[in-house]
């Protein structure tokens, strides 16, 4: 199904430039622009859903047996100030 998706994803992508391209003007340029504003929009999501992921395994294992030593206090928040994940 997510093939499929993409396919007509990519068929509508076509139609517009081709659109763009005959109304000339700037439009195919700025519709590039838009798509690689989106491609880098989507990286960039999912770099931060990583970083979720990283951030929240750290709190379940120091804070797993309801406590949270001065160590795994500060395991913590230098996984939160990580950029990426380990």
């Amino acid at each position: 199904m997510r093939g499929e998706i993409e396919a007509h994803d990519k068929l509508c992508r076509s139609a517009h430039l081709a659109a763009a391209k005959t109304l000339e003007k700037g439009w195919p340029e700025y519709l590039r622009s838009l798509a690689a504003m989106l491609h880098y929009a989507d990286h960039t999501e999912a770099n931060l859903r990583d970083v979720q992921g990283y951030v929240a395994n750290i709190y379940n294992v120091v804070t797993a047996d309801g406590r949270v030593s001065s160590k795994e206090l500060t395991r913590l928040l230098e996984g939160a100030s990580s950029s990426t994940p380990c």
